[in-house]
Parts: C-alpha cells; sequence; structure tokens
C-alpha cells in the first residue's frame, strides 16, 4: 500500500490554474488581431526582369498581367520606387502556349545605362480582413 500513500496537506493546497486570466489574455489577443488587420494593407506583387537603356526601362510580361502595367502607375525597379509612363507596347512572343508582350516604359528615376534589373508593380491592394474575407467566400 505505499505506492497509494497520498499527501492531504499538498493536495488541499494545490495551487489550481486560473482560467480566468488565460481567457482575458485569449480575448485582448484576439482584438489586437482584429485591430491590426484592419490598419494594415497586403498586396499582390508582379515580378519581371526589365532592361533600362536610353531612359526607357523594356519588360517583358504575360499578356493577362498587361491590364496591371496599364492600370498602375508606380513600380519598384531596383529596389528605387519611381514612376512611369507607357510608351509603346512591343512585340508578341509564344513561349509554352503563353503570350507575352515587351512594354516600354518612361521612368522618371535616371538608371545605370544597359542596366538589368527586377521590376515590381503592385496591384490590388487591400485590407488583411477584406483579403482573408475574400479567401472565406
Amino acid at each position: 500500500m505505499d505506492y497509494f500513500k497520498v499527501n492531504y496537506h499538498r493536495l488541499a493546497n494545490l495551487n489550481q490554474i486560473k482560467y480566468f486570466y488565460f481567457v482575458i489574455f485569449m480575448l485582448i489577443l484576439i482584438f489586437v488581431i482584429i485591430f491590426f488587420s484592419f490598419k494594415i494593407r497586403v498586396s499582390k506583387v508582379l515580378n519581371s526582369y526589365g532592361i533600362y537603356h536610353d531612359g526607357i526601362l523594356t519588360i517583358k510580361i504575360n499578356n493577362k498581367l498587361s491590364d496591371i502595367i496599364i492600370n498602375n502607375n508606380m513600380l519598384s525597379f531596383d529596389n528605387k520606387n519611381t514612376k512611369y509612363l507607357i510608351q509603346d507596347f512591343g512585340d508578341y512572343e509564344i513561349i509554352n502556349d503563353d503570350i507575352y508582350q515587351e512594354i516600354n516604359l518612361i521612368v522618371d528615376e535616371k538608371f545605370y545605362e544597359n542596366e538589368i534589373g527586377i521590376v515590381k508593380v503592385r496591384y490590388e491592394e487591400r485590407r488583411i480582413i477584406k483579403h482573408i474575407l475574400k479567401l472565406l467566400k
């Protein structure tokens, strides 16, 4: 019977888990997450390679995504944000059953001649809560 000995004094003074504090902490955490989801914005990013030559930035993108370039006016080339205007649309090219289009852009910033870099165009910017609700539909 040695295995069943219980210290009743220790059992009577056992500290209980205070679920009230845990529930309050979880509620505060949920409210903070909801608050930040209303404040923080997220956006999709179109990445492409670009070549800067004679003041013109030339990029080649998928034909389905050309509307993003037309409807936007800001881009990032080598981590420098700049505004752009569309000079003209170039040739089409078919690669793996996808149509790619060459677009020439006039940018406000000056870059090195014949510089090659990554062009990032941000689109569909919205708050996190709207993005989550759209995913749940």
